[in-house]
């Protein structure tokens, strides 16, 4: 065990369909911390996503926020005004500023490989992080994120 205390954000649209594998891998990074606290994310969902993250945080500690947004804003302005509501929420929690590492995870499947032993070795390695990124087998999936105005 690790005797950290994390906070995991995840942002959620339309994700039901990927959600159960992504409980299983929160339930393995959850259980090797002396305490946690999940914070979802929600925006506009159209299938059970929202039910299937309240009847998973009936026994955890965690909070699923709804975000309705206008419609005309573009994917990446919605998940920037998402990501700014875990943010704030974090800041504004007398709770959560006691709390060791935040983690931020995507629950489309992109994160299934994380391994939790890994995950830990990395931590408990004696090393002062300022932040662990997640890396991937092949490529990155979502260029968009990384774009520079006039060249990508």
């Amino acid at each position: 065990m690790i005797n950290k205390k994390i906070v995991i954000c995840t942002t959620i649209k339309n994700e039901a369909k990927n959600l159960n594998s992504y409980f299983r891998l929160l339930d393995k990074i959850i259980n090797i911390f002396e305490d946690y606290f999940l914070i979802f994310i929600e925006s506009e969902s159209r299938d059970k996503t929202s039910v299937m993250v309240e009847k998973y945080l009936k026994n955890k500690k965690g909070k699923i926020i709804n975000k309705e947004l206008d419609t005309s804003l573009n994917r990446i302005v919605k998940l920037e005004i998402c990501r700014n509501e875990y943010l704030d929420y974090v800041k504004n929690s007398n709770v959560l500023k006691g709390f060791d590492y935040l983690i931020v995870m995507d629950a489309d499947g992109v994160n299934n490989k994380l391994n939790t032993k890994n995950l830990k070795n990395s931590l408990l390695n004696n090393i002062n992080w300022n932040a662990i990124f997640a890396n991937q087998s092949l490529f990155y999936y979502d260029i968009f994120a990384l774009r520079i105005d006039n060249f990508i």
